[in-house]
């Protein structure tokens, strides 16, 4: 049985069960056709105008981040549209995108990232979070594929499992992959001759709050602790869960 969101996204069952279980399910294209050339288009030009140096502390990379969902229209659409009907879906929940934007990571730039999961820096507390990766470029192990520990979502971000099995999820483009932000990661730095492009996208549960944690995002916003995340800065996703 498939679950049908978007004219872009078809989940089957399998994706949402698996999911639920392990923290992270690849996607195989989510993205494809002209939606995946626009996607591509709005990235490479994001990146001529807007893409900044920037240092990820938690993933000891550089990567250069640029287009923002609220001003660039085609990544407004996906990240309001198949991909947060997508994490929707995934988690059973009502939820609200917290950022969406392109993510590139520098051509040779071998550096690997840390295990780490993104909750403990999280700026809110949800029930539930969940990440979308989308590659917009071919994505192998030697450009910086991600890799999990399934399962490791349910410790809740306190104590993190940084050992056990793990998975490595190479994309080809317009594949995604969802996880949990409670999910331990780290991926391999990019040492081919060509950029890794993505689009990401994070979502929390439609009740979150924020629990003061510094972050690009909330800091600009003045917001006491405690505070419902709402309104036009936080959108709900709206579709299919909740017509």
């Amino acid at each position: 049985m498939r679950v049908e969101r978007h004219p872009f996204t078809t989940l089957l069952e399998a994706d949402i069960t698996d999911y639920r279980k392990a923290g992270v399910v690849r996607v195989p294209r989510l993205l494809y056709g002209e939606s995946l050339i626009h996607a591509r288009g709005a990235a490479w030009e994001a990146y001529r105008y807007e893409a900044e140096p920037r240092w990820d502390q938690r993933g000891m990379t550089v990567l250069r981040g640029a287009g923002d969902w609220r001003s660039e229209g085609t990544l407004r659409d996906l990240v309001l549209g198949p991909l947060g009907e997508s994490a929707s879906a995934l988690t059973g929940r009502a939820m609200r995108l917290f950022s969406g934007c392109f993510l590139y990571q520098e051509p040779e730039c071998g550096r690997p990232t840390v295990r780490y999961s993104d909750a403990p820096y999280d700026p809110y507390d949800s029930a539930e979070t969940i990440t979308a990766w989308v590659a917009l470029s071919d994505i192998p192990p030697e450009r910086g594929c991600l890799s999990f520990i399934p399962g490791s979502h349910r410790d809740l971000g306190i104590v993190p499992v940084l050992r056990g099995p793990s998975v490595t999820l190479p994309l080809a483009a317009g594949d995604a992959v969802f996880h949990s932000a409670r999910t331990v990661r780290w991926a391999n730095g990019n040492t081919t001759t060509e950029p890794r492009i993505v689009l990401s996208a994070r979502y929390m549960a439609a009740d979150a709050t924020y629990n003061g944690r510094p972050d690009p995002v909330t800091d600009p916003l003045g917001l006491t602790v405690g505070h419902p995340l709402g309104g036009a800065d936080f959108p709900l996703i709206t579709g299919a869960l909740h017509e």
